[in-house]
């Protein structure tokens, strides 16, 4: 059985690997869905109060969610097989598929803060980042494919049928949930939970990634109020980012201990605009003259980051 990591170096080693991962996907899901509404038809749809609570238990599992998959993405489960099954099943939970998030990720480890970088907020706020994560993840991988297969004189013709095949894949994902959950299930726990699952990961990839006024974009660890202490519980030390950068296959990043403090960069700073002077940003915030917005924003660590550069 092969690690995640292998689907990363088949799409840049082989220009129809994600194509063939489609139609496979696609079939499977195909297959899938015949046999469910051979099966079953869901029930009609009927709201009750107990609704109400899917409707809050819904949030943590979208984190559970992202937790696992981000960690089944680095193969940090020791057993490979379990591993890749709990891969493949959150994959198929948030909608498109394993592969593409060891795809998408490993861009973010390979380019942090680059060019390549399918996850960079740069001049973006959240809310824009947070609304389109599909946009910018799909627009950023398919430049770097392009690059790496762009010899290839049929790539923009393969890349397009990929293309379609992905958000035919997407819309299939959805009615296998829908038919699979029913209706209550599917609107009061399945689309709150993909959509919990969808901020956070956002979340943690725009706070936890700092652009500063001399260039350098800066990686930090948040844990500084009960927000962030909560959510490092469920996800298992979600937005522990600087200690998961540093060491890669460890399951919960706050085990990370390190003698050294300094600064992790993964852009360096212009020194002929301004010179790197000493960080003191022990939460990751800016200094609080800085700091604007309401106390929400501020709350969340929203403020005067990835867009500061750009007023």
């Amino acid at each position: 059985m092969k690690t995640p990591a292998h689907a990363f170096l088949k799409a840049k080693k082989n220009p129809l690997f994600l194509l063939r991962h489609y139609i496979t996907d696609f079939l499977f899901l195909t297959i899938a869905i015949y046999l469910l509404l051979t099966i079953h038809r869901p029930a009609p749809f009927q709201p009750l109060v107990w609704h109400g609570l899917l409707l809050l238990l819904s949030i943590p599992f979208g984190w559970i969610i992202a937790s696992f998959l981000h960690n089944t993405g680095h193969g940090n489960i020791k057993s490979l097989f379990l591993n890749n099954l709990i891969g493949e099943f959150c994959g198929h939970f948030v909608g498109y598929g394993f592969t593409n998030f060891v795809l998408v990720h490993t861009l973010h480890h390979n380019h942090s803060d680059q060019r390549f970088d399918p996850v960079s907020p740069e001049g973006m706020s959240f809310l824009r980042f947070a609304l389109a994560p599909t946009k910018y993840m799909i627009s950023r991988t398919k430049e770097y494919l392009e690059f790496v297969h762009g010899k290839n004189r049929h790539y923009k013709t393969i890349l397009h049928a990929q293309t379609v095949i992905f958000y035919i894949n997407l819309i299939l994902r959805l009615v296998f949930w829908f038919l699979l959950l029913g209706p209550e299930f599917f609107i009061f726990f399945y689309l709150p939970a993909v959509t919990s699952n969808i901020l956070i990961l956002a979340h943690i990839n725009y706070v936890c990634h700092r652009d500063f006024k001399d260039g350098s974009v800066e990686v930090f660890n948040m844990n500084h109020n009960l927000y962030y202490k909560i959510a490092n519980f469920i996800t298992i030390g979600g937005y522990y980012h600087k200690s998961h950068h540093l060491k890669l296959n460890l399951f919960d990043p706050r085990e990370y201990k390190s003698k050294n403090d300094r600064p992790l960069l993964t852009v360096n700073p212009n020194l002929e605009k301004s010179p790197l002077l000493e960080r003191k940003f022990p939460f990751g915030n800016l200094d609080a003259d800085e700091r604007s917005g309401s106390w929400l924003r501020r709350y969340f660590d929203l403020d005067n980051i990835w867009t500061q550069a750009k007023k």
